[in-house]
């Protein structure tokens, strides 16, 4: 096999791997966007009882918490990773 055809027998298996795990991520994304919609739901209910017995329905304090949970684990980046996640579940 000439060189050539090497190299595009080489870039063609990569390209069927990279499609392969692609898929895994696009899987991951669909379970993190249904995690994130049942938080959601989650979240809507605790703020639905808050306001209920009269209090706000945010609270600064818990939200802090959240914001740094995610950016120990992530770093900078976690923390507005945190900052889209409360603002889709504040509703």
């Amino acid at each position: 096999m000439s060189s050539t055809a090497e190299q595009a027998s080489t870039e063609a298996a990569a390209m069927v791997a990279v499609s392969t795990v692609r898929q895994r991520i696009d899987d991951l994304d669909h379970d993190i966007i249904e995690l994130l919609r049942r938080r959601q739901e989650v979240s809507q209910q605790i703020q639905q009882i808050r306001t209920g017995a009269g209090g706000q329905r945010v609270e600064p304090a818990r939200e802090e918490l959240i914001l740094e949970r995610y950016r120990s684990a992530f770093g900078g980046p976690g923390r507005d990773i945190a900052t889209a996640l409360l603002r889709i579940c504040r509703g």
